[in-house]
């Protein structure tokens, strides 16, 4: 996916050459969908989730009982449980070899939680007496998950929103139609579950702001990931675009984490935020797309526009924009359910609409959280064209005078009060990004040289006007001065 450039060389009084180039994520609207003739890579900041279906299982468990959902940590906030000897003989059956007499209590009798031992603590009491019982009918879990020692889909009581029934059903209402206060999905009411999209959890393993390799059509303005065209993986704080994996989406597709073995997935999730605006020709011709399995919630501002949760098949929504409203569609074919009350009922068409000022130059952010659940196939497929608020550059660090690019180089992007914005390390290929530069202007500046260099003392000015699709990078040394563009 090689990228035709015309190359203009900065030379400062250094000994290395830089050769700097940007690559701006504005996109202008287009009328149609599609790939062009060229692709070019650009980043989005995404945090990716890693999810062990028993981890999860056991802080549900944990958390949640069946009357009436309370947490059962309120329980062990009591020091001690007294049972009477009438309570235990009518209400619990215990199973196994135990003697109904060693159950029973005197009234006066009571379990210390600070005095179990390790072997029988306070839960185990719980369980041996049948105090814990948590209700799964209500929890949102995961399902088929690799080495699970407790499958949830052999529960009789297992939720029906937490089960595969048919590969083209989507259950909606899962979730509320606005974002919390922290800028996340929240369950419905009736539904137990944990936040699975908190960057901050130590419930499961988090990749932070990490970046997403999207292929870029300058032609139409199109970012796009399709995990038919090609896998994506996890290399250090990026995940990079690769071949497609071997054996289909049915046995690989979407696998973030890697498919070892190839037959058997992990569960994970994704969650990606991006601020745009509306270009001056307005919002008809901006659309995002999704395809792909399992839950799928898009929100613009805040609200719920696309819904397609669920543990299902590959399915395919739509959210499209007029000046006064944004529309979520669902594909045909889909049979849609929605959440009432803990009961399935129809769900119509499953569109959706907010409504909102997207005329030409208003700022508004999508949000746009993804998991797989089912633990079967993993195919995701994700087309925008809406043009994102800020910029993306980049450059190389090569050698002056062989060229060889430089990995280990550090540049700091500075604001104009010399706060620190980002810093970023050169890879491999001796590639220097960063992403999402919002409106300002900005000093950039290398700290730290890579082995066996001297540290050069030039500085960048960089300018990211407003709404605009060209970023402009500035030399500052010894009253010199010129573009560094390709």
């Amino acid at each position: 996916m090689g990228m035709k450039r015309k190359k203009h060389i900065i030379r400062g009084s250094v000994a290395l050459l830089l050769c700097m180039f940007l690559a701006v994520s504005f996109a202008m609207p287009v009328s149609v969908l599609g790939w062009g003739a060229e692709q070019e890579i650009r980043d989005f900041k995404v945090n990716l989730f890693d999810y062990d279906q028993d981890d999860i299982l056991d802080v549900l468990e944990n958390m949640f009982t069946d009357f009436g959902g309370s947490p059962v940590e309120e329980a062990k906030a009591t020091e001690t449980l007294t049972v009477e000897k009438t309570e235990v003989s009518e209400d619990f059956a215990v199973e196994g070899d135990h003697e109904s007499e060693d159950l029973f209590m005197d009234e006066t009798e009571s379990i210390s939680s600070e005095e179990e031992t390790e072997s029988e603590n306070f839960e185990d009491v719980q369980e041996l007496i049948g105090l814990r019982r948590p209700d799964y009918s209500r929890m949102f879990m995961f399902t088929n998950g690799r080495d699970a020692e407790r499958d949830p889909k052999n529960w009789a009581d297992c939720a029906w929103f937490s089960k595969w029934e048919k590969d083209h059903y989507v259950y909606q209402g899962l979730m509320k139609v606005r974002l919390n206060s922290n800028g996340r999905p929240e369950y419905t009411k009736g539904i137990l579950g944990i936040d699975l999209f908190d960057p901050e959890s130590e419930d499961y393993v988090v990749h932070k702001n990490i970046l997403f390799e999207f292929n870029y059509d300058p032609a139409t303005g199109i970012y796009s990931y399709s995990s038919e065209k090609n896998s994506a993986t996890i290399d250090g704080n990026r995940v990079v675009l690769g071949d497609p994996l071997d054996g289909g989406i049915s046995e690989n597709g979407f696998r973030p984490f890697g498919s070892d073995p190839p037959s058997a997935l992990d569960h994970f999730g994704m969650s990606m935020e991006v601020e745009f605006y509306i270009p001056e020709d307005g919002p008809e011709e901006l659309a995002f797309n999704f395809s792909g399995d399992d839950d799928v919630w898009v929100f613009v501002d805040g609200e719920l526009v696309l819904d397609l949760g669920g543990i299902h098949g590959a399915l395919g929504g739509t959210v499209t924009f007029e000046g006064d409203k944004a529309i979520g569609t669902i594909q045909q074919g889909a049979k849609i359910f929605r959440y009432s009350k803990g009961n399935r009922v129809d769900g119509g068409d499953g569109s959706l609409e907010i409504p909102g000022d997207f005329s030409p130059g208003t700022i508004h952010t999508l949000n746009f959280f993804y998991l797989e659940r089912g633990g079967n196939a993993a195919n995701c497929s994700l087309e925008f064209n809406i043009p994102p608020v800020g910029a993306d550059f980049a450059f190389i660090k090569a050698d002056w005078n062989t060229e060889a690019r430089l990995p280990g180089a550090a540049f700091r992007l500075e604001g104009i009060d010399n706060e620190t914005v980002e810093d970023v390390v050169s890879d491999e290929d001796g590639m220097i990004r960063f992403t999402g530069i919002p409106e300002g202007e900005y000093i950039l500046k290398e700290i730290e040289a890579p082995m066996g260099y001297r540290l050069s003392d030039t500085e960048y000015l960089i300018r990211v006007a407003p709404l605009q699709a060209v970023a402009t990078m500035q030399q500052i040394q010894a009253g010199e001065s010129g573009l560094g563009v390709w």
